[in-house]
Order: C-alpha cells, then sequence, then structure tokens
C-alpha cells in the first residue's frame, strides 16, 4: 500500500472521490494491481488529462496494449473504492522491463 500525495495545482476531475478534496496536505492510500477491463475508460480519461507529459493513448491504444504479450501493466487504485488513479506501462524485452 502506497501514499499518493496530490498537488496544489490537481488537475484531475473533481468527480472522482479520491481526489475531489484534493490540497497539497492530503494523502490517498493506493495499491497496486493488475489492470481490469473496466479500468480502460478511466485510464484513457487519465491519458487526456495528461496533456504533454502523456502519449496521449485512445481507449483502443490502451485495450491494444494490454493485449500485448511483452507489455507489463499495473494500475495504482484507490485502497477503499479501487477506482484507477493512475498506471503504468512497460515492456518485458530480454528479460529487462523499459518503459518510458
Amino acid at each position: 500500500m502506497g501514499q499518493l500525495r496530490c498537488s496544489s495545482n490537481c488537475k484531475l476531475p473533481k468527480r472522482s472521490a479520491a481526489i475531489s478534496s484534493c490540497s497539497s496536505t492530503q494523502q490517498a492510500s493506493y495499491r497496486l494491481r493488475p489492470p481490469l477491463a473496466t479500468d480502460v475508460p478511466k485510464l484513457a480519461a487519465i491519458e487526456q488529462l495528461c496533456g504533454e507529459f502523456s502519449a496521449n493513448w485512445s481507449t483502443a491504444d490502451i485495450q491494444d496494449e494490454l493485449g500485448k504479450a511483452i507489455s507489463r501493466v499495473l494500475v495504482a487504485a484507490d485502497s477503499s473504492s479501487d477506482e484507477a488513479l493512475g498506471y503504468i506501462v512497460g515492456w518485458l524485452i530480454a528479460g529487462e522491463l523499459q518503459g518510458s
């Protein structure tokens, strides 16, 4: 279990219960888990929110990535609601995990 710190310029949607009262002093508990098919729309929404820091993957891009044999994906999910808060993608190539 980890702690997710929200910055004072948090841009995540206010409808997210874990982020709704986001401030620089609050923390949300999360856990890492494999992605679920139901996470895909939320992950695509996170991509749209990340702007210049994102590859801007669409729902189809994320679904495609989840189907790749070399792809390794972990979702940071809220400990209480299990809602996806973020994710990381890497490729397992020649025994090494590579990410960008």
